[in-house]
């Protein structure tokens, strides 16, 4: 074997090395904890001056379900229409037991963190996961590149509940235990066409446990 081989053997040996150490070291950071929450969910779907003909509210209305952690809200929607439908952040509101309402932020990349942000367009027949955060527990952070935008992010947590590696795994499980009982509501406005509906959900956490992940 030549001297350039080699060389080149080990070059390449010592660039192996470099990103698994590299990968090792992101895998490592990224480690933590959330809480999942188990719901009790009860939802009303409301449309102001619905049309004499046509399609009733509820045949054009969308299914919706949720999961909810301390990292944020997915709402895992299905559009059953023959047409897009969009999700109007102007208007969409989450307020905790009763409190007064706060603006909901989308958790999906945007050019700015201009609040309300720009309509979420559903296609036709289509489920889209829409990830959103209460505006209070939300914190902007941009891309690398500017140009490229950034995302909102959860900042302390829903029902102010965030484990981190510190605690012990006692101390975790009894602050997931602190939202159990409590409540809030989501409202959410969708647009078809020249058509409003607004879905009110109403929930309570039945359950919390922690769980290890990847952030």
């Amino acid at each position: 074997m030549t001297r350039t081989c080699v060389a080149s053997r080990i070059v390449c040996i010592a660039a192996g090395l470099a990103l698994a150490i590299a990968m090792l070291a992101g895998c490592q950071q990224k480690v933590g904890f959330e809480v999942r929450y188990e719901l009790h969910m009860t939802e009303a779907v409301v449309e102001a001056n619905a049309p004499e003909t046509g399609p009733t509210t509820r045949e054009l209305a969308c299914s919706i379900t949720w999961t909810a952690t301390s990292e944020g809200l997915d709402a895992h929607i299905t559009n059953p229409a023959d047409t897009t439908v969009s999700v109007l952040w102007e208007g969409a509101t989450f307020s905790y037991d009763g409190g007064e309402p706060e603006p909901l932020v989308s958790t999906a990349l945007h050019e700015t963190d201009d609040v309300p942000q720009p309509p979420t367009v559903i296609p036709a027949g289509g489920t889209v996961i829409v990830g959103m955060l209460p505006s209070s527990h939300a914190e902007w952070e941009w891309l690398p590149s500017r140009a490229m935008g950034g995302s909102w992010g959860a900042s302390s947590g829903l029902f102010d509940v965030l484990p981190t590696l510190a605690q012990t795994e006692e101390e975790r499980t009894a602050l997931a235990e602190t939202a159990v009982g409590r409540k809030f509501k989501i409202q959410i406005p969708i647009s078809i066409g020249s058509r409003e509906i607004t879905y009110i959900f109403d929930a309570r956490v039945m359950r919390a446990e922690v769980h290890a992940s990847l952030k």
